[in-house]
């Protein structure tokens, strides 16, 4: 009889050690549902702001929906700049949401384009993250003989050759597709990698947008572009509290000797943009192309990962509220 108690006293105690562990298991599931339920819809009110709002020199426009419910004309249409309206600046600065998730939207145009840059950028670019001349030279020269068509090396490049020599696949001789490629490119993955400073990886794209945009580029990017430090300080100095509207205003705030290419330094955003969104410790990293002309969707998701630990832009920094609630409440309901 007392093997039996004994044994019934086991398997209570077994069954409540189960009943915790899937009592636990449901609230770690349960969280999880609301945390990708607020992450989904985080993710929506962005892309529906990308996709319904428009854009200036300053970024992206919100006009609150009461402005549009009175009839009131939501833009100035002599210079293009929305009236009661908040901008959104898309230089990766970072904004909070109403519902506590952190966005930050980055123009195309203040990336570096590796499918369409020069060797000049893209070796500035490589110095700019500690990368010797000699070896940027060369890794560039490798990266433009990766992408193009044809099977003529450049000096210090490298084509199908060099790359079975080392065990490894040939180029695709066709533009990146992402910017994960770059480890593929030879001699980018060799110690000390360039690939291991978040800084190169932050400050490229692999899309086809053109231009330096002169609103949106961090400082390695306007360094690649080849603006020196007392200009770029200049710049991102200005930038904190305006924006750049005239070729004219560039040259000013540059200090510049010549007037610069409003093709090189364009004003106006592209239609591609990097989005980073945290929340409750997760971030998502996704590209998007606005496709306001397509039969299927007004925006196109070109690629979507996560950092491999965590924001990619190390503590915190101050953020101001995205102004976003008039958005969030147009959206239709789940």
């Amino acid at each position: 009889m007392l093997g039996l108690i004994a044994l019934l006293a086991l398997g209570a105690t077994a069954l409540l050690a189960w009943l915790d562990r899937v009592q636990s298991d449901t609230a770690a599931l349960q969280a999880r549902v609301v945390a990708d339920r607020a992450f989904a819809d985080a993710r929506a009110t962005v892309l529906y702001a990308l996709s319904v709002e428009s854009l200036s020199t300053r970024g992206l426009e919100i006009v609150p929906l009461t402005t549009l419910r009175q009839g009131l004309r939501p833009y100035d249409l002599r210079t293009g700049i929305a009236l009661q309206a908040a901008s959104v600046r898309l230089d990766a600065r970072p904004y909070q949401l109403p519902g506590g998730a952190i966005v930050r939207l980055q123009d195309a145009r203040g990336l570096l384009g590796l499918n369409t840059a020069s060797s000049d950028e893209i070796e500035r670019l490589l110095q700019t993250v500690g990368v010797a001349a000699p070896r940027a030279r060369t890794l560039a020269a490798c990266l433009l003989d990766y992408i193009d068509a044809d099977q003529l090396v450049r000096p210090g490049g490298a084509e199908a050759a060099a790359y079975r020599a080392a065990g490894r696949a040939p180029p695709p001789d066709r533009p990146l597709r992402d910017v994960g490629e770059l480890a593929l490119v030879l001699g980018f993955a060799d110690a000390p990698s360039p690939l291991d400073d978040a800084r190169l990886l932050q400050s490229v794209h692999a899309g086809f947008t053109r231009g330096i945009g002169i609103n949106s580029a961090a400082a390695p990017v306007l360094r690649a572009a080849g603006f020196n430090e007392t200009q770029i300080a200049a710049l991102l100095a200005h930038r904190r509290t305006d924006v750049i509207d005239t070729m004219a205003q560039l040259q000013a705030v540059a200090g510049l000797a010549t007037p610069p290419d409003p093709l090189r330094f364009p004003l106006f955003p592209a239609d591609e943009f990097r989005v980073e969104l945290e929340i409750g410790g997760r971030t998502q990293i996704f590209g998007v192309t606005l496709t306001p002309r397509a039969s299927d969707a007004p925006f196109r998701i070109d690629y979507s990962r996560s950092p491999v630990s965590g924001p990619s832009h190390g503590n915190r920094p101050e953020f101001a509220p995205l102004p976003f609630p008039d958005v969030a409440a147009a959206l239709p309901p789940a």
